[in-house]
């Protein structure tokens, strides 16, 4: 298994300028995802494509610690996520090499960058993960996209608002981390930044991402029965924000 770590304690502006000038979209032959964990690093949400990565559906990795899901890997991540949580400093694009279904044989080399999620009183609760795998020969290409979609996204600052519980919190935090991603991916795309890519040839980072937040709006809006108002609340997002992500996604509001 190796490991290639830069966690460095600040971004700087050459860093997220190199990492800006590539495009979001994953190569043809990666695969590619987002989990969130929380504090406890007990999967919190995770998208179809990682989950699929791990041989498992999403609602199997709801509640489980990364040991349970990948305990090839959790020597290696849980000292650097403890580490997340008790800095708030993120890492980017570490390398991983090492099965992830379990017994399956199947080699995966992975490039992972890991962005912390703050509760309400502005400490780290939590780890937004993006990632993503390559062939050798398009390893670097998906190390520097990745790192250009965490960049941006550790540049956010997070929205600090009243106590909730702990259920409720950590909902609002995946939403917070989703919301970024999402808005990430419309500036870059109409920016010219961002490529359309050939669905039939590989993967679209974008609807992994719409997907994940759908089901994310979904859940809030059966939390408050159908209430936008309180939804938008829980999400920490505009009222407006999410009637205009409601009518784009195609959701049912009752």
């Amino acid at each position: 298994m190796r490991r290639q770590t830069q966690v460095p304690a600040a971004v700087t502006e050459p860093t997220l300028a190199r990492a800006e000038e590539h495009a979001l979209p994953f190569p043809a032959n990666a695969t590619a995802g987002v989990a969130i964990l929380n504090a406890d690093l007990r999967y919190v949400e995770i998208s179809d494509g990682l989950a699929r990565m791990h041989g498992l559906t999403p609602e199997e990795h709801l509640g489980k610690s990364v040991r349970e899901i990948v305990p090839q890997l959790a020597p290696v991540v849980e000292p650097l996520l403890r580490r997340i949580i008790a800095t708030g400093e993120p890492a980017f694009n570490i390398q991983l090499t090492g099965e992830l279904d379990g017994g399956s044989g199947h080699i995966h080399r992975l490039v992972i960058s890991y962005i912390p999620l703050y509760g309400a009183e502005g400490k780290p609760q939590g780890i937004c993960a993006l990632v993503a795998e390559a062939t050798e020969g398009r390893a670097s290409e998906v190390e520097n996209q990745v790192a250009a979609l965490a960049t941006q996204a550790a540049r956010r600052e997070p929205q600090h608002k009243e106590q909730l519980s702990e259920k409720v919190l950590a909902l609002k935090n995946v939403a917070l981390a989703l919301t970024s991603a999402a808005e990430i991916l419309e500036q870059a795309e109409s920016s010219g930044l961002l490529t359309n890519p050939d669905i039939e040839d590989g993967i679209n980072f974008d609807e992994e991402v719409k997907g994940f937040e759908t089901r994310l709006i979904k859940r809030a809006l059966k939390r408050t029965h159908g209430n936008q108002k309180q939804a938008a609340r829980l999400l920490g997002m505009k009222h407006t924000t999410l009637h205009t992500k409601i009518k784009r996604y195609g959701i049912s509001p009752t």
